[in-house]
């Protein structure tokens, strides 16, 4: 199983959907404004919270990744299998200007995340193996 990657959003509600969440092993939480305390008040029911702190700006974070993805190294299901995809695609391609970037965000975190790694190509084969099945 591929080691995955979660962003916990800090919003009321997040419990009541946590089985997603659950299944990854890392999760990385912003450790500013309310962060701290949402890894405090889930730490007992969610495992792998770990707090980051990006180091530039999330446009500069777009930035940074932006080779992998404009090189084809970003795999996606179909969004007929996968509704959320729609929405995940429609938020990349209005940021900046979205209503909403936590989702990018996340990319950004995850994507920095496993080419820091070094493990992009056991990843992307796992990964893609786990969507053919």
């Amino acid at each position: 199983m591929p080691r995955c990657i979660c962003w916990i959003r800090c919003e009321t509600g997040w419990i009541s959907r946590p089985p997603a969440a659950r299944q990854a092993s890392l999760k990385l939480v912003e450790d500013k404004a309310n962060g701290p305390a949402v890894i405090a008040q889930l730490r007992h029911y969610v495992s792998g919270m770990v707090p980051v702190n990006p180091k530039d700006s999330k446009a500069a974070r777009v930035s940074a990744i932006s080779p992998f993805v404009e090189a084809g190294n970003v795999f996606l299901p179909s969004p007929t299998r996968e509704p959320w995809v729609a929405g995940w695609i429609e938020e990349c391609v209005t940021f900046p200007a979205a209503a909403f970037d936590d989702q990018v965000d996340a990319m950004t975190q995850a994507i920095t995340r496993l080419l820091l790694a070094g493990g992009t190509t056991d990843f992307m084969e796992q990964l893609v193996h786990h969507m053919a099945s």
